[in-house]
């Protein structure tokens, strides 16, 4: 039971919640902002899926260290093999809010900031669901990667529908 796995659970759980946290406020902006009302029922799909999600997190946080899961944002210096989230166009920039809020086409921008989003999930619980120590990291892992994905695919299905107009 080596540390530095140890702590890479650690840290997959702490940044999958942030990570699960703002898909939640793009979800909400998208229910109260999207035009196309399919966009409005998968946001709304998408919020109470994480929201679970992120509940689940938190539990097994507590469960497995004993202590509440640190709400806050990690910055890109704590997070050691997930530092590579931070660069370029990794979870900082992509992500403004207002920068989508006032964005002249909400419904495309929403799209294509969330399928980057869901995408940079998978991609980090595919790396958990091989190397976690815990079992029940592995699980999450492993639950988290089919949640998103078929979150994906109906986002690039309605990307393909209303990028045509």
């Amino acid at each position: 039971n080596t540390m530095p796995q140890q702590q890479e659970d650690q840290r997959f759980l702490i940044m999958m919640n942030h990570h699960f946290q703002k898909t939640v406020k793009i979800a909400d902006l998208a229910i109260q902002k999207a035009k196309n009302p399919q966009i409005i029922a998968l946001a709304t799909e998408i919020k109470t899926e994480q929201t679970q999600e992120i509940e689940q997190l938190q539990a097994l946080y507590k469960q497995l260290y004993g202590a509440e899961l640190p709400a806050g944002a990690m910055n890109c210096m704590d997070m050691g093999g997930m530092g590579g989230m931070c660069r370029g166009n990794g979870m900082g920039g992509m992500m403004s809010l207002e920068a989508l809020e006032n964005a002249p086409n909400f419904d495309q921008e929403f799209l294509r900031k969330m399928i980057h989003h869901q995408q940079m999930s998978v991609k980090m619980a595919k790396t958990t669901a091989e190397n976690a120590n815990e079992p029940q990291i592995r699980n999450l892992a492993q639950a988290i990667i089919k949640t998103q994905t078929a979150q994906l695919e109906k986002l690039q299905q309605l990307e393909k529908v209303t990028g045509d107009r």
